[in-house]
């Protein structure tokens, strides 16, 4: 389990998704002083979407609209000093900004600043106020905050260790689709931890993880069928989808392949290969060899 960062640019989006096509209203409204289409050019300067690519006009609109109280824009501009977007990297302003932002109750501020006081950037080391941050965000529903309050508590970083607690917030984020979350819940489940061992509920949450396209979730439910953990043994499933996460370039899905490969035939491994097909271009919506 890896505590996620979780920093997004973010745009409230107030306006309907056909403003993108419309830089030029948006460039009037933002000149007569809109905050929100301020950070709406900002994000389309920033990232090229529309416009040509410029740094210096996306901080331009971002600052004008933060300057406005825009919880939107002040986490924009934490996010991009943050990482370095464009602008030297820088801590303490990325600090002021998010901090601005998420006292205005913008979840996605509140989580880029816990990820800041868990990771120590530009403040001391705090896991506490780390908490307290991820804690706020995830009340608001954002999953990645649930995700990363779940870590803490299960690894008792500024609190005491709970599998419990992380169990519940692992479920609010990957009950709602979040990746980690998913896998999170599918390894708590594996090694009863906060829940009672259950290997069938393990193959579900990896299931719902692999299906999203991610690596780990496909290497993990892989290794479930080729062993029969929570699902009847089969070779042929545990190859379909290790072959995807050794597609996505997976050294550990290719390691894994070769040792399927010693308890398969050679009809068994293409079979496996073609069912991977069908998968990945059925958007991981027809992943099954039954009636095939």
């Amino acid at each position: 389990m890896n505590l996620l960062n979780g920093l997004v640019l973010t745009v409230f989006l107030l306006f309907s998704s056909s403003i993108f096509a419309d830089v030029e209203s948006i460039l009037q409204q933002a000149q007569q002083g809109d905050a929100e289409a301020q950070n709406v050019l900002g994000f389309l300067y920033h990232n090229g979407q529309d416009v040509h690519q410029d740094f210096d006009e996306a901080m331009k609109w971002y600052r004008l609209s933060a300057a406005q109280g825009n919880s939107s824009a002040q986490n924009n501009l934490g996010v991009i000093y943050r990482l370095g977007h464009g602008v030297p990297q820088d801590y303490i302003e990325a600090l002021k900004w998010l901090r601005q932002s998420a006292e205005q109750r913008n979840a996605y501020a509140q989580n880029n600043l816990g990820a800041m006081y868990a990771y120590g950037q530009g403040v001391p080391q705090d896991y506490k106020e780390a908490i307290k941050w991820y804690e706020l965000s995830a009340r608001q529903a954002n999953l990645k905050a649930a995700n990363n309050l779940a870590i803490l508590y299960f690894y008792g970083l500024g609190t005491s260790k709970n599998y419990k607690d992380s169990f519940k917030w692992f479920l609010v984020s990957g009950v709602f689709g979040n990746i980690d979350g998913q896998n999170n819940l599918a390894t708590m489940h594996f090694n009863g931890q906060g829940t009672p061992k259950n290997y069938k509920k393990a193959v579900f949450w990896f299931t719902l993880a692999a299906q999203q396209g991610d690596t780990s979730g496909q290497i993990s439910l892989g290794t479930m069928y080729a062993k029969g953990e929570g699902v009847t043994k089969n070779y042929i499933l545990a190859y379909m989808w290790t072959y995807l996460a050794a597609q996505n370039g997976s050294d550990t899905a290719k390691r894994n392949l070769d040792k399927f490969a010693k308890t398969m035939t050679l009809h068994q491994m293409i079979k496996a290969q073609a069912l991977s097909q069908v998968c990945e271009s059925s958007n991981y919506k027809d992943c099954s060899f039954r009636n095939r």
